[in-house]
């Protein structure tokens, strides 16, 4: 009797745990539907809005029915009109998908001859009746535009902040595989130190884009990034501080010549620091258990930062919370405690931090990033040249 019951469960339980396993493969093909989904309209995207797409699409006006009159199907009647249109059916057969809908291409431009694209969070219609500051929120390797927005969560907090414009550029590549190129920094694959890619040029670019598009206060534009973006953050702050106020980077990495090695990427560079040197305001976060990105690599760039303009390290601890022990390494540009805008280099260690956004311990990342950089006004942090006596 045993025996039987015994087997009549499990015949009971296969047809159940089939059922179960077909439900989880039913969703796991649905998710990757989506992610294939969302590759191709990305892919899609830059395409179409590329410099060769819309030049094909206005000097090829009126040819698209044209595209299917190739060799012997030039007799038919409706293709004898399409003489004119024989160098759109070649060069510009690659294109004849964004014909069919009209891409969307107000989020993307063509710069260094490859399309760019970029996120616009939700912006506020003011900033306190005036216009906003504006955010760039950069994301790292094997992430997108979307998971930094998602991870940072910028959108709902820079509301207690007084509002802001919050802007997620994409760096070259599509989905995972996008990523920045930095002078001097290891390899990452596709993001090999490309000088032709001019990631600075496109983000200078989009900065003016972003300001013709919404009412921007320009002396309060920010940057901060995440591990390969926090790279990119560190070299906007050497070679676009003329644009951009403050800066953050959190995890950056690597921040090597070399991913075995080498020396730091930083010491192999010259800023031009834009009439700004010992005024440009820095705060870096980094997990002390950083598997990916060295912690060590992180305070020798930020204190070789902070020592190149200047700076006296000072004492002085940020805010941690609850439950995480935090350490500061402080440097100001006039050796005082870093408030009311006084322009400081700032280095959180979050002990047993790990390479995410939160360090692995709900740090809050985002908030200790706002309440630096927003105090800043690049106006504020400018040095100008003596004027000429007068005769």
């Amino acid at each position: 009797i045993v025996q039987r019951d015994a087997a009549a469960s499990r015949s009971k339980l296969q047809p159940e745990a089939g059922a179960v396993l077909r439900r989880l493969m039913a969703h796991l093909r649905l998710l990757l539907l989506a992610a294939a989904a969302e590759v191709h309209a990305e892919t899609r995207a830059q395409t179409c809005c590329s410099e060769d797409a819309i030049s094909c699409a206005i000097t090829c006006t009126g040819c698209v029915p044209c595209f299917g009159c190739i060799g012997l199907q030039m007799i038919f009647p409706w293709c004898w009109g399409c003489s004119m249109c024989s160098g759109c059916r070649v060069s510009c057969t690659p294109y004849l998908d964004c014909y069919v809908t009209t891409p969307d291409c107000s989020t993307t431009m063509v710069h260094a001859g490859r399309p760019r694209s970029w996120i616009v969070g939700s912006a506020p219609d003011s900033c306190g009746g005036g216009p906003c500051p504006l955010l760039l929120a950069i994301h790292g390797w094997t992430m997108t535009d979307d998971m930094i927005r998602s991870d940072s969560a910028f959108e709902s907090k820079v509301s207690s902040h007084g509002g802001a414009v919050v802007v997620y550029p994409d760096g070259w590549g599509v989905g995972l595989y996008s990523c920045w190129s930095v002078d001097g920094a290891a390899s990452l694959g596709a993001c090999t130190f490309d000088d032709t890619m001019d990631d600075e040029g496109f983000l200078r670019k989009l900065i003016d884009r972003i300001a013709e598009d919404y009412w921007i206060d320009l002396d309060r534009v920010y940057a901060v990034g995440f591990s390969n973006g926090g790279q990119m953050a560190m070299s906007l702050a050497c070679r676009l501080s003329d644009r951009i106020a403050a800066f953050g980077m959190v995890g950056g990495g690597p921040l090597r010549t070399s991913l075995l090695g080498g020396d730091l990427a930083v010491e192999g560079w010259t800023c031009p620091w834009n009439d700004r040197a010992g005024l440009i305001p820095i705060m870096n976060i980094h997990g002390s258990s950083d598997a990916l990105a060295p912690y060590s690599d992180s305070y020798d760039t930020i204190e070789w930062f902070a020592n190149t303009q200047g700076y006296s390290q000072v004492s002085y601890s940020y805010p941690c919370s609850s439950g995480v022990t935090c350490t500061s390494y402080v440097w100001t540009s006039d050796g005082t405690e870093p408030t009311g805008g006084t322009p400081a280099v700032a280095h959180i260690k979050v002990h047993g931090g790990s390479h995410w956004w939160d360090m692995g311990k709900s740090f809050p990342t985002s908030d200790r990033l706002l309440n630096f950089l927003f105090q800043y006004r690049k106006s504020h942090l400018t040095t100008y040249p003596s004027l000429p006596s007068l005769p």
